[in-house]
């Protein structure tokens, strides 16, 4: 099959890893497969280091000319955001190419706009079964549940020099670290981050918090971090380049989402049997339990007391991530996830 992978994002977040990582599956498979991406960003630089086919565009009304010129010649268009199924959708009735859309987030469509773009999309995959009920509920027929995966035999990345070695300092020095590596956007929360780890700092000094991502909030939070006087144990790192590396060098990864699709970077710290303490936000109430701590959202003193248990009891610590590693393994591997897209796919394409 001849398939082109949609996303238009300027950031790295989970929806361009696994655009990335569909694209490097299916390609091992024995397809083609091309990616129509933003030009001079994450998702385009990293996959041109693959080899993988890009067609860089400087934005919607780009993507929609290439589409309307070439989206015919594809089996299948695949819509990794809300953004790639409306220039997919909006383009239609000069391709006609039976189009895929992997609907990431766990809030609720609105309007008209939504309405229409869903009634001309062939299939909507959700990638955990909160975003199925979502749908379900909005009134989108979905069955189809193919949650994320992660490259599990992949090398451990390289994070940049100098972030590394923030983090090395502390710890060598005694301290536990904490790291979250997520947007600094309303539905992750990060006000409830703050509020957790300000108050597991009362419990106990001797932790560092590290807060991988940027977003819209970030002056607001880091405001916030300065007028509660933690600017010494809570750091804003921005935007970190495979930050995933960081992951061996931390104690305990943390996420507080108010609204969670299912949470790749869980998973990630899932591989590397890191303990892990979460809120039940969205399809990470499907992955967390038995896995993890979790508390409900918005609990910051829960979500810190889970931190502080993780961080005090490594008998429960290590029993959690063994377990967590076990399950990741079976459930989240790219070869499945690559399968099942292909087998959908396959039913779609044209004859």
């Amino acid at each position: 099959m001849k398939i082109l992978q949609i996303n238009t994002e300027r950031t790295w977040r989970g929806g361009e890893k696994q655009t990335f990582l569909s694209a490097l599956g299916m390609i091992r498979s024995g397809h083609q497969v091309e990616i129509l991406c933003r030009k001079d960003h994450p998702l385009a630089h990293k996959a041109k280091k693959q080899h993988i086919p890009c067609h860089e565009i400087h934005g919607s009304v780009q993507a929609m000319w290439y589409l309307a010129l070439y989206g015919a010649s594809f089996d299948i268009l695949h819509a990794q955001t809300a953004k790639a199924q409306s220039v997919a959708v909006l383009t239609r009735p000069l391709h006609r190419t039976p189009t895929v859309y992997t609907r990431r987030v766990d809030f609720r469509p609105r309007g008209f706009p939504a309405t229409f773009k869903f009634m001309h999309t062939d299939k909507v995959v959700a990638i955990s079964q909160a975003i199925a009920r979502v749908l379900d509920d909005f009134g989108v027929s979905t069955d189809i549940v193919i949650p994320s995966a992660i490259a599990l035999n992949a090398p451990l990345p390289d994070p940049p020099v100098d972030i590394r070695d923030q983090i090395l300092g502390p710890k060598r020095s005694g301290k536990k670290i904490i790291l979250t590596i997520a947007a600094l956007v309303p539905h992750k929360d990060p006000h409830t981050m703050v509020e957790a780890i300000s108050h597991l700092h009362r419990i106990d000094p001797d932790t560092m918090f590290f807060h991988c991502g940027t977003g819209h909030l970030e002056t607001e939070i880091h405001a916030l971090i300065q007028k509660k006087g933690m600017a010494d144990y809570y750091k804003l790192l921005g935007f970190v380049d495979n930050a995933e590396g960081l992951l061996p060098l931390v104690d305990v990864f943390v996420m507080s989402s108010q609204e969670e699709g299912l949470g790749s970077t869980v998973l990630e710290a899932f591989r590397h049997k890191i303990p892990v303490a979460s809120t039940d936000a969205g399809g990470l109430k499907e992955i967390i339990p038995g896995h993890g701590l979790v508390s409900s959202i918005h609990d910051a003193h829960m979500l810190a007391s889970n931190i502080h248990r993780l961080l005090t009891d490594p008998d429960k610590a290590q029993s959690l991530a063994a377990t967590a590693f076990e399950y990741v393994q079976a459930h989240h591997s790219c070869e499945t996830m690559t399968s099942r897209y292909l087998a959908l796919f396959e039913s779609m394409r044209r004859k």
